[in-house]
């Protein structure tokens, strides 16, 4: 794997104050073993735990490197764990089910005498680094950033959050993590409260949680920051690096609107993030210049992430992987809102500044947000002001201001039932998952055989809606960009959260190629 990925080869050298990339063109990589076996059986995890945390918070020598380093744990006769710890400058969440999946391939290969069964690397990220700088140049991201400065214009600097500490005048990064669960029950609510307002769970969450900030802030402007996997083009998915981007989303929640509306401002603002995801978030930071405290981050200080990067293999032969989660003591933010959706619900939990707020103060946060989704997801029609379950539990909430006083993403997207006429009065409803009869064209067929490919099933009919297959936005950006590759034309997110069918999308492929011919005619 080392051999297979340059970026577990570079390091960065500090070149006249300018960083400069090293690529070693090979690199041994020791696996320290620490056998644990004649500690007792019941100290053995927390000793397991203690060693990976005190991993997590050495730092690396960049200019040196390596810039990952292992650790194999023996906790018994076929129980270990393995410590893998990156620095972030070189992977991103998706690296981390790549670097898995690839592990387990390997292992198998190598028990069985068999050579690499990975096929070769479409590219490296120094090439799409070389790519993304052309890019600059030729000003393909201008547009990207015009967005963002009109989005961002005005946005209040600071998140004013009730905090149980006085904020340190520089940031140390100690902190903790409050974790928590999200029911089945509750889960299903949140989905079936999207798909009535077509929109994607993730969306539902994150309006939830603006609302539960509002209400503790007082604030009715919110910048909240949340990662993107920005892997549209397929030749980087299969790269180890680190290509996710930050979005800075700005949701106006003034007039004190029922959370459908609240929703529908979030959906058309998590669109709009989406179309222009591809300019760096350092980029902005430097385009904008706003005012460095050394106290807190520059345009948000709170994020939201919601997790399903693909899930990598986790059995290989008789060996089988399971995560094993720990708190590292550290919080980059003041305050991340971390959701990963799982076949029991959802697993999260709010990681923050310890230096900013206590462990029951979050706790008490964490009991406020599913109180407050449920109720939002129970009466969409209620004013967000008014939930009463978090009224309760705040005492006196925090009005929320009648106008402006003072952001691999992967998401999963269901839609409501659409009643279709298909020409002869009889009715379809969307989603029906069983193939359609009528012929298709061959572009319709090149289409369907894209999505197939990208959503892992045999067959797409010409009405089976993406999302009901399975999709989810983070693959909508994929498809799109294979759209791209395909036929040249470029067909803009929010079609795909309209009417996600073969019959459509091809339908607006076929008048852009259209459209292209009539233009290029004398």
């Amino acid at each position: 794997m080392v051999r297979r990925h340059q970026t577990l080869r570079c390091t960065f050298r500090n070149n006249d104050g300018e960083p400069e990339l090293a690529i070693a063109t090979e690199l041994t990589i020791k696996l320290p073993i620490v056998d644990l076996r004649a500690d007792p059986l019941k100290t053995r995890e927390a000793e397991a735990r203690r060693l990976a945390i005190e991993d997590c918070q050495q730092p690396f020598d960049l200019e040196n490197g390596p810039v990952f380093r292992a650790k194999l744990v023996r906790l018994a006769g076929e129980d270990h764990l393995l410590i893998v710890t990156f620095d972030h400058i070189v992977v991103d969440g998706w690296s981390h089910g790549i670097f898995l999946t690839e592990l387990t391939a390997l292992y198998q290969a190598f028990l069985e005498g068999r050579p690499s069964p990975l096929p070769d690397l479409p590219m490296q990220y120094a090439d799409h680094a070389s790519w993304q700088t052309r890019q600059f140049r030729e000003g393909a991201f201008n547009a990207h950033l015009d967005y963002w400065k009109r989005q961002l214009r005005g946005a209040p600097p600071f998140l004013a959050l009730p905090a149980d500490f006085p904020r340190p005048e520089a940031q140390n990064f100690r902190g903790a993590r409050e974790f928590f669960k999200l029911d089945p029950k509750l889960m299903e609510k949140v989905s079936a409260a999207g798909r009535a307002e077509r929109s994607t769970s993730y969306m539902v969450l994150l309006a939830a949680f603006q609302t539960l900030l509002a209400r503790r802030s007082g604030q009715t402007d919110l910048v909240i920051g949340s990662p993107v996997a920005n892997r549209g083009r397929a030749d980087v998915e299969p790269l180890i690096g680190t290509f996710m981007n930050t979005l800075a989303l700005r949701t106006d929640l003034s007039g004190n609107p029922s959370f459908a509306e609240l929703l529908a401002r979030v959906r058309q603002m998590v669109l709009d993030g989406l179309a222009h995801q591809e300019l760096p978030f350092e980029k902005l930071v430097a385009e904008l210049q706003p005012a460095r405290v050394l106290g807190y981050g520059p345009l948000f200080q709170v994020m939201f992430i919601l997790q399903n990067t693909p899930a990598p293999t986790a059995k290989t032969g008789d060996l089988t992987f399971r995560h094993f989660d720990i708190d590292a003591g550290s919080s980059k933010m003041d305050l991340t809102l971390n959701i990963e959706e799982t076949e029991e619900g959802a697993e999260a939990f709010l990681e923050y500044a310890t230096d900013l707020f206590k462990s029951e103060t979050i706790q008490a946060l964490a009991q406020e947000y599913v109180a407050l989704l449920e109720e939002m997801c129970e009466d969409p029609s209620r004013p967000i002001g008014t939930a009463p379950a978090v009224a309760s539990l705040l005492g006196e909430a925090n009005p929320l201001g009648a106008g402006r006083d003072n952001v691999q993403m992967g998401w999963r997207k269901t839609t409501p039932p659409v009643h279709k006429s298909n020409g002869n009065g009889n009715g379809r409803t969307r989603g029906n998952l069983h193939a359609d009869s009528v012929a298709l064209t061959e572009l319709q067929q090149e289409l369907s055989g894209i999505w197939a490919g990208v959503l892992g099933v045999k067959s797409v009919g010409l009405h089976d809606d993406l999302f009901d297959l399975g999709g989810h936005s983070l693959l909508v950006t994929q498809i799109i960009a294979r759209i791209r590759k395909t036929w040249g034309v470029n067909i803009p997110i929010h079609h795909f959260f309209e009417e996600p069918t073969i019959d459509v999308i091809s339908g607006l492929i076929q008048q852009e190629l259209e459209d292209q011919v009539a233009t290029s005619k004398p």
